[in-house]
């Protein structure tokens, strides 16, 4: 997927501002004017697909309804009546927020293919516990990081029912799983609407908000959770696709378990932990569809020996760590050796 995007704006200074940090996303191909005339000429010869237009660079003889998509700048100066029917996006506001914006309105209007800017399926690690408390989303944190730390780009998931992620994670975006799950279908161009749903942590480090409700959650059916992953795979978006299941083993569990290239069991070694955790490797219906595929992470590690005696590899350990907040733990333990581990995943 390639967009081609013309920015106009009769000021060069916001241009340059907007134009150098969309520039560096490698899905647009961006071309900028700042003369009307010109800009109505190559509107007319139909260079681009799509026009983020400042109301200050329409002139009457531009053919803008032979194009595509054309989006307004709102800002200082009036939208025309004739453009008053386009979409329209904040003119001063966080660039990566315009360019979500851009994606979002693009998606429902443009067919532009399945290629992408990356190329190659992601490789979908979902990490797992039957047991609350074990540390699951703090592990998965941690991977996560790790392997953005390490070069890979990555998509966090959190398909948790009461999800946890918040604590390290801004959720003040304005769409989310939710919004995701309920128009994915409506979208003509669905990897660019899932694009405009992404946030980014930090570099190489990304998520999509997570449900607004749990009724959000208990609403989505296992077809529209492969949907969903299956995207997330083969967008190319990410390199590595994070998720962070509930602890609840139900058919959505199971699509998760079919869909993914390595599910990690998060181990938490007290008695509770210990017994759900051996009643659920126990199981030899799950073992046999899925153990090959399973790796374990010692959570709170305090130097014992592992509880279950089991045919699951250990491939890491996480030390128990006291009075840290989310995101300082989070960061120490991708940039330590412990969290190695995560490198294990992607080969």
């Amino acid at each position: 997927m390639l967009l081609k995007l013309a920015v106009a704006d009769t000021n060069m200074d916001y241009l340059e501002r907007l134009t150098s940090v969309l520039e560096e996303y490698p899905d647009l191909r961006v071309s900028i004017y700042s003369d009307p005339e010109i800009l109505a000429d190559a509107v007319s010869a139909g260079n681009f697909q799509a026009l983020l237009l400042d109301p200050s660079m329409y002139i009457p003889r531009m053919a803008l309804d032979s194009l595509p998509v054309v989006i307004m700048l709102e800002g200082e100066t009036r939208i025309p009546y004739a453009c008053a029917e386009f979409p329209k996006t904040v003119k001063y506001q966080r660039i990566s927020r315009i360019y979500q914006s851009v994606l979002e309105i693009c998606s429902n209007k443009l067919s532009l293919g399945q290629g992408s800017a990356r190329s190659g399926a992601a490789s979908v690690i979902a990490f797992y516990s039957p047991v609350g408390g074990s540390g699951k989303t703090t592990v998965s944190l941690v991977a996560a990081a790790k392997l953005a730390l390490s070069g890979y780009r990555v998509l966090y998931l959190d398909l948790e029912q009461f999800p946890s992620d918040g604590c390290y994670f801004d959720q003040s975006s304005d769409k989310g799983l939710s919004e995701l799950l309920a128009l994915i279908e409506q979208k003509s161009e669905k990897t660019m609407f899932l694009q405009s749903c992404i946030q980014t942590a930090s570099e190489n480090l990304h998520y999509i908000r997570h449900f607004d409700s749990p009724n959000d959650y208990n609403a989505m059916d296992a077809g529209e959770l492969q949907q969903l992953i299956t995207l997330c795979r083969t967008s190319g978006v990410a390199d590595a696709v994070i998720i962070d299941m509930d602890s609840r083993f139900d058919d959505n569990a199971r699509k998760i378990f079919d869909l993914s290239d390595r599910i990690v069991l998060v181990e938490k070694s007290d008695p509770i932990g210990s017994l759900k955790l051996g009643r659920f490797v126990g199981q030899s219906y799950i073992m046999d569809e899925y153990g090959d595929r399973m790796r374990r992470v010692l959570n709170f590690d305090l130097g014992r020996a592992p509880t279950q005696s089991c045919d699951i590899p250990i491939i890491g350990k996480l030390s128990m760590t006291h009075n840290a907040d989310s995101a300082s733990l989070i960061n120490k333990a991708a940039g330590s050796a412990e969290s190695a581990f995560a490198l294990t995943l992607m080969e």
